[in-house]
């Protein structure tokens, strides 16, 4: 968990950490008000920082969408529908994980380990080292030499070939 009120992070650490604190069962599932306990800690700000929880949570839910294909940020009622009257609660698919290795998996932590990591709080720096350190025992050559892999050494090759001549 994190040491500071989620709100504190940038962006994309904060949908980490969210990503991290949401429960993984139906039967735990969490109010944004529940949320709210660690998300935000001012209480004169508190309006924006809930807001900016309800936008992480449907960022979250759509980069679950987009990258893995998965809707499994599970909010009951359901994503779409009218909450009029209701309190929506959310919880993580308990069979939902950002481990499963595949292309496009190994793709999104190389990629954020490369990009974004020195944005990051050391904390968070240091899971997705780890990370990327158990992706590669496990899945060592097959993504490189995948299409995806190829073209993420060209990515990285011409990054670094441009760093190099500046």
């Amino acid at each position: 968990m994190p040491t500071h009120a989620i709100a504190s992070y940038t962006k994309s650490a904060r949908l980490f950490a969210l990503y991290q604190s949401l429960p993984r069962s139906e039967e735990d599932a969490v109010s944004l008000t529940e949320l709210m306990q660690n998300y935000g800690d001012d209480p004169d700000n508190y309006t924006n920082e809930r807001k900016n929880l309800e936008n992480d949570l449907i960022g979250l839910n759509q980069i679950f969408n987009d990258i893995f294909y998965s809707s499994a940020l599970i909010r009951a009622p359901a994503w779409g529908q009218n909450i009029s009257g209701k309190t929506a609660r959310f919880y993580i698919e308990p069979s939902f994980s950002i481990d499963i290795i595949n292309e496009q998996t190994v793709f999104f932590w190389e990629m954020l380990d490369k990009y974004t990591a020195n944005y990051l709080p050391v904390s968070f720096k240091q899971g997705i080292t780890d990370k990327i350190t158990q992706l590669r025992r496990q899945d060592k050559d097959s993504f490189h030499q995948s299409q995806l892999g190829q073209w993420q050494q060209h990515l990285i090759s011409t990054q670094y070939c441009k760093s190099t001549n500046a």
